[in-house]
């Protein structure tokens, strides 16, 4: 199982958007063919491709709002994507995280700390999803 995060998503379903690696202004060649290509791979290998609520959320929050009930007919009708929230599980993961990161002295995990505390909150819940529902990647 795969998880997307929100720039991934955002370039599949998007139309226009660039992917850009860390620190380039430079946009990353064909993008969108390479996930779509690994989509088919993904889907082929009759895996799903799982998008976490805060990825949901955040990928909302960039379409217009009279698109928005398209785009979950088309997430919730295919049996490839899976909408997955911030349950119990996820809960639990997330905290057992947070605290072992507390006890260690760094409570960001390794995240810069010019990385917005909400960013990091998000991108922990993402993470934390991932790992509960046993996704062996988060692209």
């Amino acid at each position: 199982m795969k998880v997307l995060d929100t720039t991934a998503l955002s370039a599949l379903l998007i139309p226009g958007v660039s992917l850009y690696r860390k620190g380039s202004s430079v946009p990353i060649k064909h993008a969108k063919e390479r996930l779509e290509l690994l989509i088919e791979k993904v889907t082929g290998n009759h895996e799903q491709i799982i998008i976490p609520t805060p990825v949901l959320s955040e990928l909302l929050v960039k379409i217009p709002p009279d698109k928005v009930s398209a785009l979950l007919d088309q997430l919730n009708s295919s049996i490839w994507f899976r909408i997955e929230s911030f349950d119990a599980a996820a809960a639990v993961e997330l905290g057992m995280r947070i605290a072992k990161a507390r006890i260690a002295g760094d409570k960001r995990e390794g995240l810069p700390a010019e990385t917005p505390w909400a960013k990091g909150k998000f991108d922990r819940q993402i993470v934390a999803i991932a790992i509960a529902v046993g996704a062996t990647e988060i692209i």
